[in-house]
């Protein structure tokens, strides 16, 4: 498929993931400019470094969900510290399995009752 007759870029449905971390975890481009725009100090940082920055919270985080895709492949959620993770697993058995980071989430911290009721006042939600 590609993106118009004047453009000879090709969509893949790997959701762009390119480059591969030395742990053999690809991130895809989304997640990257995600990272990098709300994560302090990683604007400057090369793309290699990144994603195995990316790479090793992901691999620390928990396993929440598994769920199957409409292409067949399995999906996987994952909570870190920070962030939730949607992968897709790439390959047989357990031993040769490889993650595709397709998308990225912030993981919202617990609040206070007395932090949401400011919140919510703030936005004129009123008070439940």
């Amino acid at each position: 498929m590609r993106l118009s007759i004047r453009h000879d870029t090709k969509i893949y449905k790997s959701s762009a993931v390119q480059e591969v971390s030395q742990s053999g975890i690809g991130v895809s481009v989304r997640v990257r400019k995600h990272v990098r725009q709300y994560v302090p100090n990683t604007a400057h940082m090369a793309n290699a470094e990144l994603n195995e920055m990316i790479a090793n919270e992901f691999a620390k985080g928990e396993p929440v969900h598994r769920f199957k895709l409409r292409s067949g492949e399995i999906a996987e959620i994952r909570r870190s510290a920070n962030f939730y993770y949607i992968a897709v697993m790439r390959g047989r058995g357990t031993a040769n399995v490889r993650y595709d980071i397709i998308v990225i989430q912030p993981s919202y911290k617990q609040v206070s009752d007395e932090e949401e009721k400011k919140r919510r006042l703030q936005h004129g939600w009123g008070v439940q």
